[in-house]
């Protein structure tokens, strides 16, 4: 935000995120391959949120009323209160660690949900402002990573999250 923008200072993207969606591993929808296949179905996310706000790309969707967390719009998911919920592929991942009856579903760029930049899915290091040495040293460091690489990364702290499960 504008605000912390002001506090801390930023390094370069270490990762950028997707935009997915959860459903049922037993769900018809486990297995579809672009957005649109949504529409007509019950979706959600977590409220104010841009996981949320891009729901309404999709034609034809019943948008839910979004709710307060991830996890009360997983148990939706869950709980079949609604069909699918979008979040950014980190999120998602730990979502469905802890909860073995859903699934992530990812689209190609094409199938996908559009108009979002890196800013807006990028993940950096925050140090705090001034600090530009330490900033200087992060960025370095990761010009050393390849893009899978960060990836890598990236799956590998997710798999060593602690599961709630």
């Amino acid at each position: 935000s504008e605000e912390r923008d002001l506090t801390v200072e930023f390094t370069e993207n270490y990762y950028t995120s997707e935009m997915t969606v959860i459903v049922r591993k037993d769900s018809p929808l486990a297995n579809i391959d672009n957005i649109q296949d949504l529409s007509g179905y019950k979706v959600g996310s977590q409220l104010g949120t841009l996981t949320d706000s891009i729901i309404d790309q999709i034609e034809g969707v019943t948008h839910v009323t979004p709710y307060d967390t991830f996890n009360t719009a997983a148990l939706a998911v869950s709980s079949q209160t609604i069909d699918a919920m979008t979040a950014e592929y980190p999120v998602a991942k730990a979502i469905c660690k802890a909860n073995s009856d859903l699934t992530i579903v990812t689209f190609a760029p094409e199938n996908g949900f559009s108009g979002l930049d890196e800013n807006e899915l990028g993940v950096a290091v925050a140090v705090k402002e001034g600090n530009s040495e330490l900033q200087t040293q992060i960025n370095e460091a990761l010009s050393e990573l390849s893009l899978d690489d960060r990836r890598g990364l990236m799956d590998g702290a997710l798999d060593r999250a602690p599961s709630e499960e």
